[in-house]
């Protein structure tokens, strides 16, 4: 294995962490409505920040949009509207399934759909029949460990607020139907890295081959999209639930501060992850990003675990959590066993 290869391993790894902890933030505004912490998140994530770097390299930016085409503008664009979709989608099952449950299901949506879809796209004519059955079996793999998880999160609900009863068991079906949603809608973001290599090109050659720098194109381009959707209906919601009127009694710096810390760290994830799937050249959009997921479900799952989420529900909800776990792992290898084949 080549140096650059092993870099860009560690620099997806990097992302990973980062991502796997971008949400560990929320649990501490809970007392909360969604839209007040998660709104702000948005807005910083998706427009705050990634035009704070641009406007460093504006030239070098701008010029590249100017010069890729509408055909290599749009993709980016409308994956990131796709995202953003999935993306508030992810932050509601967050809240009402709790981290360790959300992760798992959601990055294992993510892998299912944002490392097989590129893999396919990039060349599915080139690959072998084993290859594509051997892809199959990693995303069938991945949605048995979905499954399993989904029931470990049911199995824990009913241990924890028995007295609740059917309430609680709507509330963590509803979490884990947007996690499942969220999930394969949040695979655009691979998308849109995966379908912008064009205006990647383009960028590279005005930052002078520094992808580091050149990636900002076309994370650019699918966070307009995802602000959209994302910051959009937290605009909706805002007014939907008249907060204009009460705004000022809820704890505003701490929810913006709360809300900056998740957005650097999402941020950062998207940065390293696009740096480190450059590195890895045409293994990116498939291994890359299956390391990149799995490694932000391990550590979501233990930030879960450190704030005690899973405490006391038991060894059968534990063996259906770790079941669930293992098979997505377990996936996420086989998908990037089938990427090693061609």
């Amino acid at each position: 294995m080549g140096n650059i290869v092993i870099i860009g391993i560690g620099t997806v790894f990097i992302g990973a962490l980062l991502g796997g902890t971008f949400a560990l933030p929320s649990k501490y505004a809970q007392d909360s409505p969604w839209e007040m912490l998660w709104g702000p998140f948005f807005l910083f994530a998706t427009l705050v920040l990634p035009f704070a770097l641009i406007l460093i390299w504006p030239e070098q930016i701008f010029n590249t949009w100017r010069q890729a085409s509408w055909e290599q503008l749009l993709p980016p664009i409308l994956f990131g509207l796709l995202w953003g979709l999935g993306s508030f989608m992810s932050g509601i099952a967050f809240a009402t399934a709790g981290l360790s449950l959300a992760y798992a299901i959601t990055m294992g949506m993510q892998t299912c759909f944002g490392s097989s879809v590129p893999l396919i796209f990039g060349g599915a004519e080139n690959l072998s029949a084993i290859t594509v059955l051997i892809v199959i079996a990693g995303i069938l793999v991945c949605f048995i460990g979905v499954c399993f998880t989904g029931y470990a999160g049911i199995l824990k609900e009913k241990i924890a607020k028995p007295s609740d009863g059917e309430k609680d068991n709507k509330k963590v079906r509803r979490g884990i139907l947007f996690a499942v949603f969220g999930g394969i809608l949040a695979a655009c973001l691979n998308y849109s890295f995966s379908f912008g290599i064009p205006v990647l090109d383009i960028a590279k050659d005005q930052f002078r081959g520094d992808a580091s720098k050149a990636t900002l194109a076309v994370w650019g381009l699918a966070l307009i999209g995802g602000s959209i959707s994302s910051f959009g209906y937290c605009i909706y919601l805002f007014i939907k639930n008249k907060r204009i009127s009460s705004i000022k009694s809820y704890p505003l710096k701490k929810l913006f501060g709360l809300a900056l810390i998740m957005a650097l760290l999402h941020d950062g994830a998207v940065f390293f992850y696009g740096l480190g799937s450059d590195l890895l050249g045409q293994l990116g959009p498939t291994i890359g990003f299956a390391i990149f997921v799995s490694g932000m479900m391990l550590v979501g799952n233990l930030n879960g675990y450190l704030t005690k989420e899973w405490s006391g529900v038991g060894k059968k909800t534990t063996y259906w959590l770790f079941a669930g776990l293992g098979s997505i792992v377990t996936g996420i290898i086989i998908l990037a066993y089938s990427n090693s084949l061609n």
